[in-house]
Formats: C-alpha cells, structure tokens, sequence
C-alpha cells in the first residue's frame, strides 16, 4: 500500500542518512588512512628479505593493537582523541550503544526474548543518539558555566557541587526527559508515516509529558542526583556524559519500559 511504502522510504532515508553522517564524520582523511595501512617496509637487500616486510606487516600491526612493545594508541586513547576532535559526534554515538544495550536487556527482562522487537531498539537508539546526546553536551557544559559563576565560583567545590546538582535535578530533569518524550513522539511518527498532521504529533508528545513526567522525575530522583554529584564532583567535563552513559544502562531500562509499556 502507500502507507507502507512511505514508511519504508523514510526508514531507509534515516538509515542513509546515518551511515552518510558516519562516513562523513567518522572517518579519517585518506592521508593518514593509507599511513596508517601501509607496511613498514625493513631495509633489506636479499631476495627473502624483500618479501618479509609484506608477511611481517599484519603480525607487527596486530602485535601493536593488542598492546604488544610498539604499541600504537589503545582504544581509550583513540575515544579520548575522538572526544577532543568531535566531542559532539563522539557523545552522540556514545548514547546510541547505551540506548541499545539498554533497550536490548528491557525487552530481555519484560519479554524474555520472546517477542524481541528490532524497531523499537532502532527507534530509542537513534532518539538517544539525535536527542540525548547532543542535549548532554550542551547541558553539561552549561552545568559547567553555572559553577563559574562569581556569585557561586567563590563558594567551596562541595558547596559549588551541590548547586549544580540541584540545578540539574530541577530545570535539567525537566527540560531534556520532556524534550525527550516529545521528540520521541516525533520520531516514531515519522518512521510510522503518520508524522502529518503536526498538531496531533504534538498532543502525542505532550500526553507523553503529562502522563509520565512525574513517575519519571521520581524514578530519575532515585538515581541521578547521587549520580550526577559524583559525576560534576570527580569527573572532568569531557568524560561526563560517557559517565552518564555507564550510569543510564540502568537507566534506559526504566526509560525504555516507560516510553513502550510494560511488556514492550
């Protein structure tokens, strides 16, 4: 039908789109790639000596991955790297796994496998990855300019802390779980082809926020503000949303079941 096909067309489009925004962003330039990938040739002049850097190649390059004497960057170097270049692209990938892996073992705990459903991992992951991430960035690095303030930069890194905190856990909390609710109704609307007309995505979007916010803040007033101390108390601005991350595994969970139901 032309429903169907125009809900196909704009799953393969957020698909292309994906994959053109990660070959785009992603990857290195061919310079340093094909640096990267040539054999390091050895100085020899015998005729077995010519062949050797070529059966040599792979071992030392595999030897220099898994941390062997000339080991090159390991992968939390490389993520580190990948932070300071494209924190933002960084971050937003970041999410995407962590929503996976999160929506993966709710639907293992409410369905026990039974009725896994790909789309809905597809639909949270790329709303944790569009929305969350960015949304992360951003925030904590507001979070950051808020204890840089005169008024409060003077006060005790404790004292400092718990400000934070408390700005988190009342505008922040509010702000992205209800963009986030929003935006997934957007998002699902697309890709089901009922996008149109706006107005009732909108009320889907808004009914999510009036329904859910408050056993939301609640579960979220559980974990995060002790969380989030420890994040804006020990960790620097860069790692804080990959700490986040760690901490939201559990957190997707909860959020997961909410937004599809109890049972997927």
């Amino acid at each position: 039908s032309t429903g169907h096909g125009v809900r196909m067309a704009l799953k393969l489009l957020v698909l292309c789109l994906g994959l053109v925004a990660s070959c785009a962003f992603s990857l290195p330039s061919r310079a340093p790639l094909a640096r990267e990938l040539a054999p390091q040739r050895l100085q020899t002049t015998s005729a077995a000596g010519q062949l050797r850097p070529f059966r040599q190649a792979p071992l030392q390059r595999a030897a220099e991955l898994s941390g062997g004497k000339d080991a090159g960057p390991s992968l939390w170097e490389r993520y580190d790297r990948q932070l300071e270049k494209r924190p933002i692209f960084t971050k937003m990938w970041t999410c995407l796994v962590i929503g996976a892996i999160g929506d993966i073992l709710a639907q293992r705990i409410t369905t026990k496998f039974v009725d896994m459903d790909p789309m809905r991992i597809f639909q949270y992951s790329v709303a944790q990855f569009l929305f969350l991430g960015p949304s992360l960035h951003y925030w904590f690095n507001f979070i950051d300019y808020v204890g840089k303030l005169p008024a409060i930069a003077k006060l005790k890194k404790s004292v400092r802390v718990l400000v934070q905190t408390f700005v988190d856990q009342t505008v922040g909390v509010v702000t992205i779980n209800g963009g986030f609710f929003f935006f997934f109704a957007v998002l699902q609307n697309t890709l089901d082809g009922t996008l149109f007309p706006l107005t009732r995505t909108l009320g889907q979007g808004w009914e999510k926020i009036t329904s859910l916010m408050w056993v939301t803040l609640l579960a979220n007033w559980r974990l995060w503000p002790l969380a989030n101390w420890v994040n804006f108390q020990f960790v620097p601005l860069k790692y804080r949303v990959l700490f986040s991350n760690f901490v939201a595994v559990f957190w997707s969970i909860y959020l997961s079941v909410v937004m599809h139901g109890k049972g997927g």
